[in-house]
């Protein structure tokens, strides 16, 4: 997914001091310089803790120029009092288990006891802890979300890297561009329905500001967050 490379550069070139960042190439290994507090950031409550999160863990979709919502792991339909989330044939986790409605209910109900963005983003919801608890008894690819009140900001809301669907309690478990491999690293994983990532792999080593500064400047980081 050539997007994600790009944002990541992006966000290299919106920090103070940017001279360091090199464009992007195929192959080879993305190498990120993160703060502490990006690196605590498990949710993507936080601009750069949601990109580091996707990494990983990809959003249910993209927002595009225009605010257009470009679909990744779902689509959506909109009735008169709901939104369904319909979701992509095919995304599997890690562990090969496929991406249903209950899997994604299970995942939004965990993102909405630890992420105060997830609690947000699913407000519009009608009363949503138990929506969800009982949709992830459920089996199928479609996920119905009843509005509360009429909100038409809903479908890019779901975009959020908070409501990127996980497995488990760490975005590890999610589906996105690059595969886990070990605590700091991923490989790309040439399966992910949005297309391969520029880099083969990308690599985080948590640093004070300082010293990822240093590390922009030497050229053993290509990306500051």
């Amino acid at each position: 997914m050539r997007r994600i490379a790009l944002g990541l550069l992006l966000v290299t070139a919106a920090t103070s001091e940017a001279t360091a960042a090199a464009r992007a190439h195929d192959g080879g290994t993305l190498r990120l310089a993160v703060l502490p507090e990006v690196r605590a950031d498990r949710w993507g409550d936080t601009p750069e803790g949601a990109v580091l999160r996707s990494l990983v863990a990809a959003p249910l979709c993209h927002l595009e120029a225009g605010g257009r919502v470009q679909a990744v792991l779902a689509s959506t339909q909109r009735s008169a009092d709901a939104v369904s989330v319909v979701l992509r044939t095919g995304a599997r986790f890690p562990s090969g288990t496929p991406l249903g409605a209950a899997e994604l209910a299970r995942a939004w109900a965990r993102a909405m006891e630890r992420s105060p963005v997830a609690r947000a983003a699913l407000a519009p919801v009608r009363d949503a802890a138990a929506m969800l608890e009982q949709q992830a008894r459920g089996r199928g690819g479609t996920l119905v979300l009843p509005l509360a009140h009429p909100w038409p900001d809903l479908e890019s809301t779901l975009c959020h890297p908070a409501l990127a669907p996980v497995a488990g309690d760490g975005p590890g478990g999610g589906i996105g561009p690059y595969a886990p491999d070990g605590a700091d690293r991923g490989r790309a994983a040439p399966s992910f329905p949005d297309g391969r990532p520029h880099p083969d792999a990308f690599a985080v080593t948590t640093l004070s500001r300082r010293a990822a500064q240093r590390a922009l400047e030497a050229r053993t980081a290509q990306v500051l967050l």
